[in-house]
């Protein structure tokens, strides 16, 4: 088995590129001037990892939702914010369970997250593929799904399951906490 996940080849015959996940070229310092010495590498990383999507899992969106520790960083980030359809669902899903109502809670959620990607082909041969590498993780298919929708956009995913921290490095996939290493 091989345990790094590769998602170089593009599955529906092309990238769509409907996420537009550009750093910017410039950043300036608070003065305004554009030198950059007094910028350290992490801060310009940072700063530019603020103005990128970032995709958002189903334990994020139920931290923001449920008011968890972690939601301000959740709401800080909700104009970048990218959630698959696949977590939307799960979400609805989740919290029709608890009692809400789901046409309330399609609603809200989307006046709330403005950027619902749909999951496509390409998505799916990428979850596909993580199927075999996750097992070990127990992952459900909208976690698998969640991690197709980051890996095929090169995008970082925001989370609460501290379990995805441990797949970060052979995945591939940039993964934040929202407690422990939140942006």
């Amino acid at each position: 088995m091989n345990d790094n996940i590769d998602n170089s080849d593009d599955f529906s015959g092309s990238n769509t590129g409907k996420i537009d996940n550009k750093y910017e070229k410039d950043i300036n310092n608070e003065d305004g001037s554009n030198d950059k010495s007094g910028i350290n590498e992490d801060n310009k990383n940072r700063i530019n990892n603020k103005n990128n999507k970032i995709v958002l899992d189903s334990s994020a969106i139920l931290t923001l939702l449920e008011m968890k520790q972690g939601h301000e960083i959740i709401t800080e980030r909700l104009d970048q914010a990218i959630v698959s359809s696949i977590s939307f669902s799960e979400v609805v899903a989740d919290l029709a369970k608890k009692g809400f109502g789901q046409d309330e809670v399609i609603h809200s959620l989307k006046e709330t997250f403005f950027n619902i990607e749909k999951f496509d082909t390409n998505q799916a041969f990428i979850a596909a593929k993580l199927d075999e590498f996750t097992k070990k993780y127990s992952l459900s298919f909208e976690d698998r799904a969640c991690l197709a929708l980051a890996k095929a956009n090169n995008l970082t995913v925001l989370t609460a399951d501290k379990t995805w921290k441990e797949m970060e490095g052979e995945l591939g996939i940039e993964i934040r906490l929202v407690v422990v290493d939140a942006i």
